[in-house]
């Protein structure tokens, strides 16, 4: 057999992200890659406040924060020209920014790991879209630049730059998955629903709220809790208590990124209410440990979600549509819901960073043209 020599791959991110650290672990033990980690920052502590946490064990890295980072960040892409990289984004970060100029004008391979913009959902001044789509077709307009779409709402959004849909592959934030054992529940213990990210008002929990109120007469013993905390805490706290059901919602707050899987595995069903979101890594979380989901269509992670197996999919910012999948799950009997369990821990099995990897690894191939087939991302197998 003939020894295939290391390909050696450089990723640069805005910042360490538990997002990404798993698959980047992974990577790194493959016997297939050279793997090495730029980070343009550290954690920033607004980040820490929300319960992240840096690790950086098992992979080499480095950072470029100083007093010169664009200068340090153009030495390094020049240092590591005849690389392949993966760059995070195009507009996150200015200094990464410059390192992906120059590698476009070094005529480098790259691939922008990247989600949908949110002027899609949301809007944004009118000259910044015209910028980046300036800038964005001089960086993708090219046989090596490549992108690793967040979600199919990210590949539809990198189309509109005349990038060959070849060049474009599915991807989407994946971690390892959770061993942890299902807690054993009496027959009467009610339905438990919960949230997890920010109260903010891109997440949606308001509709969230509007939606799930009206069902507490039919169903008193239904409980939701919210992971987490933001700047629209006060409004659905008024919201909980002027609908007289503080005894249904509960507002846990802050909890550590290491510390989700084991509350959400006690959940009959997590919700991703979200008017935009790149993509809603709490779903593969929901996943890992076999609970089912409610996702909008405006979450880049209902990419996993198979409507009525694994979890339903409702019409962003629609209460009615969220409030008939609320009702779809309550009407189902013990045996249904475990169908559906069942179906969360396959969906599971695919999405675990170990099997990830291995399909990065296969479209670094395909885009270094190693390999001849283009890889399917195993959670669309």
């Amino acid at each position: 057999m003939m020894y295939q020599q290391k390909i050696p791959v450089t990723i640069w991110l805005n910042i360490p992200s538990f997002h990404q650290t798993d698959v980047i672990k992974e990577l790194a033990a493959n016997d297939q890659i050279d793997l090495r980690v730029i980070f343009a920052r550290d954690m920033p502590s607004d980040r820490l406040q929300q319960g992240w946490a840096a690790n950086y064990d098992g992979y080499p890295y480095q950072f470029l924060y100083g007093k010169t980072p664009y200068f340090a960040a153009m030495c390094l892409a020049w240092k590591y020209r005849k690389e392949f990289h993966i760059m995070s984004g195009i507009w996150g970060d200015p200094v990464l920014l410059m390192a992906l100029i120059m590698l476009r004008v070094l005529g480098c391979r790259y691939a922008i790991l990247s989600e949908t913009s949110i002027e899609n959902g949301l809007g944004r001044v009118r000259y910044k879209s015209i910028l980046k789509k300036v800038l964005g077709n001089l960086i993708l307009r090219h046989k090596n630049a490549y992108v690793l779409a967040i979600s199919e709402l990210a590949s539809n959004y990198y189309r509109q730059f005349g990038i060959d849909p070849n060049q474009i592959y599915t991807y989407g934030y994946f971690r390892t998955s959770s061993v942890i054992k299902k807690p054993e529940r009496s027959p009467t213990h009610g339905t438990d629903f919960i949230y997890v990210g920010q109260l903010i008002h891109r997440k949606a929990v308001d509709i969230l709220l509007w939606a799930l109120i009206p069902l507490i007469v039919n169903f008193p013993d239904l409980h939701l809790r919210l992971i987490g905390n933001g700047k629209d805490l006060k409004n659905l706290e008024m919201i909980v208590e002027e609908a007289e059901c503080k005894s249904n919602v509960e507002f846990v707050g802050t909890v550590a990124a290491s510390e989700i899987p084991s509350l959400i595995i006690m959940a009959d069903l997590l919700i991703m209410p979200s008017r935009h979101d790149g993509w809603g890594v709490a779903v593969n979380e929901a996943f890992s440990v076999g609970v089912p989901v409610i996702v909008s269509d405006a979450c880049g992670a209902a990419d996993l979600v198979n409507h009525g197996q694994n979890g339903y999919i409702f019409v962003s910012q629609n209460i009615g549509s969220l409030r008939e999948c609320l009702q779809k799950f309550l009407a189902q009997n013990e045996s249904e819901r475990e169908l559906m369990r069942q179906s969360a821990v396959e969906t599971g099995e695919k999405i675990c960073a170990d099997v990830v990897a291995l399909y990065l690894v296969q479209c670094i191939q395909h885009m270094q043209g190693q390999i001849q087939e283009k890889p399917v991302p195993p959670w669309k197998r």
